[in-house]
């Protein structure tokens, strides 16, 4: 039998009541919720500890501190300083985009500069490109698309040329962090222009390919630890919603 434990709310005076197991009930429910919060705790531990490992080693690759070789052991040449101009072949605003046009479900995703936006019946590119912010104060962020989608105005789409790799440049404006160049005023924003004149050292585009591999084989363990935390938090949740309602 439930017991009854009854106590005043400080507010409006009214009694209330609170259904209670036994102890011996107790003690189970929170040996098996600790055991829930447990994984839940090493889960995030092991995401941001890898997190934090990726940090370290992509500034010792892009330092050149570390250094990748070519399938038969032998080095790959010096780095080279460039513009950016000179590594995409699309580098420019989307297109623009009412909020009408834009629904929780439909063909083709609708990205802006902050990501994922909804859905629309249309689509402006086709591939895979990386996504620059170009307003606000988070502008500068990245964000990667695949296939038919809509991209809008205030992002910047961004596709490599035949010399460099798409998920290198991705990897490499996103370390760098991109907000740092935004204009300074009341709406912050990054000229298109001004970043295509931004130089930075890149690797041949066989070297970049070996180094977007291994970073993405990073992302690939952190999203699925990532995942894992969602679905550990989401059946928590249902089995709380379970136990006390």
């Amino acid at each position: 039998m439930l017991l009854f434990w009854q106590r005043y709310c400080i507010t409006t005076q009214r009694k209330f009541y609170l259904h209670f197991p036994k102890i011996a009930e107790q003690e189970k429910i929170a040996i098996f919720l600790g055991a829930v919060d447990t994984r839940l705790n090493q889960l995030r531990r092991k995401r941001e500890l890898l997190q934090t490992y990726k940090r370290g080693v992509m500034q010792k690759i892009f330092a050149q501190k570390i250094r990748f070789k070519s399938a038969i052991g032998s080095p790959f040449p010096d780095w080279k300083r460039k513009r950016l101009e000179e590594l995409f072949s699309e580098f420019k605003s989307g297109y623009g985009i009412t909020s009408d046009e834009i629904t929780e479900y439909g063909t083709y995703p609708v990205f802006g500069g902050n990501g994922l936006r909804g859905y629309t019946e249309k689509f402006t590119h086709d591939g895979f490109y990386f996504l620059i912010g170009r307003q606000g104060a988070l502008c500068g962020n990245i964000h990667r698309t695949y296939g038919k989608a809509y991209i809008s105005e205030h992002a910047i789409a961004c596709r490599a040329n035949d010399t460099a790799n798409t998920e290198w440049l991705a990897q490499r404006l996103d370390y760098y962090n991109l907000n740092k160049l935004s204009e300074s005023s009341a709406q912050p924003g990054l000229s298109v222009n001004k970043l295509l004149r931004f130089k930075l050292f890149a690797p041949s585009k066989e070297e970049q390919e070996k180094i977007a591999n291994f970073l993405t084989a990073i992302d690939k363990k952190i999203e699925t630890l990532f995942r894992q935390i969602e679905q550990t938090e989401k059946f928590k949740r249902g089995l709380l919603q379970k136990l006390f309602v």
